[in-house]
């Protein structure tokens, strides 16, 4: 049996917003550092290479979204993995930290799980759902 062209369309736009629902942000997702959390003075987050790949030294950012005043984190959000392996620096993962991941600030968290069950993945289905429905 052939589909219609309604029902194509139907389909394609609600797989595509799907996918679209589930994208998490930059800072969620890692970062390279030159350390994290050690008691070193920020003028040793500096040079050409930290300078043109966006490095920042910050008061640490601990599991649970806590600012240490104890350590500093030299990091940037800019560099790949493979960069910072390359620069023979340590790239911290998503799933790191108890899958806190390297936060870009006290207030950036991720909770959701991304699956095809977490809420907005499940509302972009429904809405991209009802629009195409309506539309096509």
């Amino acid at each position: 049996m052939f589909f219609t062209t309604r029902a194509k369309l139907f389909v394609l736009f609600t797989f595509a917003s799907f996918l679209a629902g589930n994208v998490k942000s930059d800072s969620a997702s890692g970062c390279c550092a030159s350390w994290y959390g050690d008691d070193k003075p920020c003028s040793d987050c500096t040079g050409t290479f930290f300078y043109e790949n966006n490095f920042t030294c910050r008061n640490s950012i601990q599991p649970g979204l806590v600012e240490s005043t104890s350590g500093k984190d030299c990091i940037s959000f800019t560099v790949s993995e493979s960069e910072c392996s390359a620069a023979g620096l340590h790239y911290i993962s998503a799933s790191s930290n108890n899958g806190w991941g390297c936060p870009a600030n006290t207030t950036d968290t991720d909770t959701t799980p991304s699956s095809a069950l977490a809420l907005d993945g499940l509302f972009g289905l429904i809405f991209a759902s009802v629009v195409t429905f309506l539309f096509v």
